[in-house]
């Protein structure tokens, strides 16, 4: 290889390593939101969020928009949707989540 390359190769290699990590911690941050939605339940109980899980995100203001577009969407009036705030799978097959804002609350 010649003298040239090779300097500039060790030249980018901090600049390979700076990017890498930046986009593998990028790719491993977990999404703080999850997005609960039914098209044909005016509310959803507690029990049943599991069964209606409708994406995730990393900020309440993407949940609640991808929210009010799945139900202005569907055309159903009675649809709903809810946000929940770090929200993980729990021994009885739910989901148990720290925070659960109600459709009207946003």
């Amino acid at each position: 290889m010649s003298p040239f390359l090779l300097e500039l190769a060790m030249g980018l290699r901090p600049f390979v390593v700076i990017s890498c990590a930046l986009i593998l911690s990028a790719c491993t941050q977990n999404p703080q939101w999850t997005l609960f939605y039914s098209d044909s339940q005016p509310h959803i109980a507690e029990q049943d969020l599991g069964d209606n899980i409708a994406g995730y995100y990393k900020a309440l203001d993407q949940c609640v928009a991808k929210g009010k577009g799945l139900i202005r969407l569907s055309g159903h009036s009675n649809g709903s949707f809810q946000c929940g705030h770090q929200c993980v799978a729990n021994e009885q097959g739910g989901v148990s989540c720290q925070r659960l804002t109600q459709e009207a609350e946003l």
